[in-house]
């Protein structure tokens, strides 16, 4: 989540240096900012993939007697193959 956030907040403290930020310094870095974006989210779209082919640390969760099963509940939909 670092890797994801960290160029916003180089974007934003890049902008607010500069007295007068105009569209040709910030529209590279928004083109930058959202190719970031599309990266990150196939990035997590493959891990979430790699964690539903292996529903183990689902069931672990679920019989383990800490966890509440409100969470599952509420989610229901989500967690159906």
């Amino acid at each position: 989540m670092v890797l994801f956030l960290q160029p916003l907040k180089d974007f934003t403290h890049f902008l607010s240096e500069s007295d007068y930020p105009t569209l040709n310094i910030s529209l590279p870095t928004h083109i930058s900012l959202i190719k970031d974006i599309i990266s990150m989210v196939f990035k997590l779209k493959n891990y979430l993939v790699i964690a539903l082919k292996n529903p183990a640390p689902i069931y672990k969760m679920i019989l383990d007697p800490c966890i509440k099963m409100k969470y599952f509940q509420k989610n229901l939909l989500r967690f159906q193959l």
